[in-house]
């Protein structure tokens, strides 16, 4: 939480937060929008593990440090499914 806040994640002005996240042997994504309160969620496998994996971390971490607790609408980003077993990191990006 320290780094993000130093890239001026937590700053009042900033529209978007991004993050990829490791989960594992695999990497995922989100984009929160400030303004709207939306955090899109991102999983190139398509995994409602993965999926709720990515939620709680925001949940848990994310929306305390933007002061936006229970606040955000989850959605899903639902194409560009990974087809093999490799590619996740490249698909984040």
């Amino acid at each position: 939480m320290r780094t993000a806040k130093g890239y001026g994640a937590a700053n009042a002005r900033a529209k978007f937060v991004i993050s990829v996240i490791n989960l594992g042997h695999h990497w995922g994504a989100f984009l929160v929008n400030t303004e709207t309160k939306i955090c899109y969620l991102f999983d190139p496998m398509q995994l409602s593990s993965n999926l709720s994996t990515l939620k709680e971390a925001v949940l848990t971490v994310v929306e305390k440090m933007l002061d936006m607790t229970d606040q955000l609408d989850y959605q899903v980003i639902a194409h560009c499914q990974q087809k093999d077993s490799t590619s996740c990191g490249i698909r984040e990006l």
